[in-house]
């Protein structure tokens, strides 16, 4: 498990940072009606704010990389004891950690969660306010300082909605949206350095060697069947 180097900007279009930005924010955030947990919820049209630009950076690194996503649900369904329809959520997460590989004789490396670096998503952002997509707010923050939002607008549900009409990145983003809201709420911890520790520890609990990929044992440790 390891972290990855400090990415001041983004490396790929604006517009598609924007997009994951609004998709996070309207899937993932707190829904102004006051409901607390969006994972039993469907209704994307209500206004959602997201605090704390440290989760954003998270939750877009997360979308951005799929295996780490895979990882780091499988680490919170084993902290929390999922129950529910796990085969549902391991057919999701073989789809999540399903490689393309051009030559199959080559063996894939190890699957790692990832930290995520601190990206700059002012662009993103002037992209969507610009646009009449979201608005910042602001409040104060438990250590004395300030914490920052980030609120949709009605037009945002409409943008939304256009953009995962149609098969293609937007519904790949909602479908990674949908399942992250599947295991967690506004208010949960993601903590990502502490998903690696506990990853890594399973992997010296096993005894699985370095070059050897601990995720099919630590998806058969979870759902009891292979992935």
């Amino acid at each position: 498990m390891h972290a990855t180097h400090p990415s001041p900007r983004g490396d790929d279009p604006v517009e598609l940072a924007a997009l994951r930005l609004l998709c996070i924010i309207s899937h993932l955030g707190d829904s102004h009606l006051g409901d607390s947990h969006l994972g039993d919820r469907d209704d994307e049209d209500d206004q959602k704010t997201l605090w704390g630009e440290g989760r954003l950076q998270i939750l877009d690194h997360l979308l951005r990389h799929p295996e780490s996503l895979a990882l780091w649900l499988i680490d919170q369904a084993r902290e929390q004891r999922l129950a529910g329809n796990l085969s549902t959520l391991a057919s999701r997460l073989r789809d999540l950690l399903r490689r393309q590989e051009e030559d199959r004789h080559t063996p894939a490396p190890p699957r790692h969660l990832e930290l995520a670096p601190w990206r700059s998503f002012d662009d993103a952002l002037a992209f969507l306010t610009c646009r009449n997509l979201l608005r910042l707010e602001s409040r104060p923050a438990v250590d004395g300082g300030v914490e920052r939002g980030y609120s949709s607008t009605p037009e945002a549900a409409t943008a939304i909605s256009q953009l995962t009409s149609q098969p293609g990145l937007g519904q790949v983003l909602q479908r990674r949206c949908r399942l992250l809201a599947s295991v967690i709420g506004p208010e949960t911890s993601l903590d990502l350095a502490g998903a690696a520790q506990r990853l890594a520890a399973f992997v010296d609990d096993e005894k699985i060697a370095p070059e050897d990929d601990p995720t099919p044992r630590l998806f058969h440790s979870l759902f009891g069947e292979p992935l």
